[in-house]
């Protein structure tokens, strides 16, 4: 037993010793404050009974005392499964997040897009890209939402601050790469625009001036050729603009794939640096699951 169950016993003793006590002062004392018919047999009787009344009293506070313990301590070992295994939930929860993170610096799977578009597929590329986007965007929240639910104590997180500057930066550049592609795409549908509008004046435009060499003058005919030439002209401007355009994306696009590289392989030590922190760490107090 623990000391402070000895002082309680101690305590109970005392007590219950001064009752009887007081019991003998009143009725059986020479003082005879209450008179009685009380043998000294029938005392020493009653004391018999009495002590072995506070025997079990005492071993009765003994059990219920060595019972509650035994309880509290089932109930906090109980608290103490439900904890870790609520633990080890978040933290699967956590580091699945953060493989799909991970797994979005996976440029062989982002660049392969442009690697098979064509004026075929182009609708199909730049749909991929943009779920690229997407799922950029969903990362972000989740990990948002996971880091204020679970990463804000002081054990934490300084080491999911350090995480979060290498995959915000990180990110950047990929949606960055993933502008740029799309950027890529605008221009090679502006240059088919281009083309098409080109083609339909350079077939109409001799349609029209042998029409004009047969009739002579006409007012009409002379107006949509100048049209035409005038928006063969300007097509012409757009087709070049957009075809610059272009191949600035293209460049901008190589050198972002030479800074992703090493972002790539930032993003994963600091990624295993954060799961090693949290291994074995509780993410739950004990009142969270009461």
């Amino acid at each position: 037993m623990e000391k402070k169950d000895w002082i309680n016993i101690f305590k109970i003793i005392v007590v219950a010793m001064s009752i009887p006590l007081l019991i003998n002062y009143i009725f059986l004392s020479e003082l005879k404050l209450v008179s009685t018919n009380f043998s000294n047999d029938a005392w020493l009787g009653f004391w018999a009974s009495y002590l072995t009344c506070l025997f079990a009293a005492i071993a009765c506070y003994y059990t219920i005392r060595s019972a509650n313990k035994n309880s509290l301590q089932a109930i906090m070992q109980q608290n103490d499964i439900l904890i870790r295994q609520k633990s080890d939930e978040i933290y699967k929860e956590i580091a699945g997040e953060i493989k799909l993170q991970v797994s979005l610096f996976n440029l062989v799977g982002f660049t392969s897009t442009m690697l098979v578009a064509n004026e075929d597929n182009l609708f199909c590329a730049k749909e991929e890209v943009l779920k690229k986007k997407s799922s950029i965007a969903e990362r972000q929240l989740h990990w948002a939402l996971l880091k204020n639910l679970y990463l804000n104590s002081e054990f934490v997180s300084p080491i999911a601050a350090e995480y979060d500057i290498v995959w915000n930066n990180a990110t950047a550049k990929l949606e960055e790469y993933a502008k740029l592609e799309l950027d890529i795409f605008s221009a090679i549908t502006e240059e088919k625009e281009a083309e098409q509008t080109i083609c339909d004046a350079d077939n109409a435009l001799p349609k029209l001036n042998q029409m004009l060499s047969e009739i002579g003058s006409d007012l009409r005919i002379t107006s949509l050729i100048a049209q035409y030439e005038k928006q063969k002209i300007e097509t012409l401007q757009k087709q070049y603009e957009a075809r610059l355009c272009r191949q600035t994306a293209i460049k901008q696009l190589n050198a972002n794939i030479a800074c992703l590289q090493p972002m790539q392989e930032d993003v994963f030590n600091a990624s295993v640096k954060l799961l090693t922190k949290l291994v074995g760490y509780a993410f739950v107090r004990e009142e969270e699951i009461k």
